[in-house]
């Protein structure tokens, strides 16, 4: 009877480890997975095309009523263009700002992805960096999911990044042959909590993406 227990009591203990080891195997796995999406989708992300902010944040109520007044940014290289707010100030500069904390902000960036990836095997990356940067506990989802968007297939996330202290709206829609395009809308600076992003910032995101149209 002893003996009897004593190999249960050892089966049990080896297949607790055997499975310790698998999950550290899958991890690992996962975490070199995360790390070549992460290289790959650096290989090919353009830096920002266009940038523009805004400084001292409004509610931006009515904004959409105000569409028709928007300034254009268009693409001639890859067939698009969007509206954005009149307030906001384009810049030249093609990186990223850093977090202000002097004062709140926001900001624009439209990026492509060239077509060397379709969309879903991006998507499928970006979930594996996002994932990355939960674990690292730098990144926090509040939303994701598919969106429609100008017609096309597009995916949007809501998310906080506190590597760059700002609560995040990125759209991707798919307007591949040419690329994917990307519309980052984020909110920095003083932020007075992080539990998601604000009616304004959503206002601003929905705003903008709405125009995103092609262009012959």
């Amino acid at each position: 009877m002893e003996s009897t227990f004593s190999r249960l009591n050892q089966r049990s203990v080896l297949t607790f480890l055997l499975l310790t080891v698998i999950a550290g195997a899958v991890s690992f796995f996962l975490l070199k997975k995360a790390d070549t999406a992460i290289n790959e989708i650096e290989s090919i992300q353009s830096a920002p095309l266009f940038v523009a902010r805004k400084e001292y944040l409004s509610d931006d109520t009515g904004i959409i009523a105000n569409v028709s007044s928007w300034k254009i940014y268009r693409n001639e290289k890859y067939g698009f263009e969007i509206k954005y707010p009149a307030d906001f100030k384009e810049y030249k500069s093609a990186t990223e700002f850093g977090a202000l904390e002097s004062r709140s902000y926001r900001e624009v960036f439209v990026n492509v992805i060239p077509p060397s990836v379709n969309f879903r095997e991006y998507l499928d990356a970006l979930t594996l960096i996002r994932a990355k940067g939960q674990r690292d506990g730098r990144i926090v989802i509040f939303k994701k999911g598919s969106k429609t968007v100008s017609g096309r297939e597009g995916f949007e996330e809501e998310l906080y990044d506190s590597s760059i202290n700002s609560f995040v709206i990125r759209t991707f829609a798919d307007f591949t042959p040419l690329a994917i395009v990307s519309i980052t809308v984020r909110e920095g600076g003083k932020l007075e909590e992080k539990t998601g992003a604000s009616p304004g910032l959503r206002r601003v995101s929905d705003g903008i993406t709405s125009t995103l149209r092609r262009v012959p």
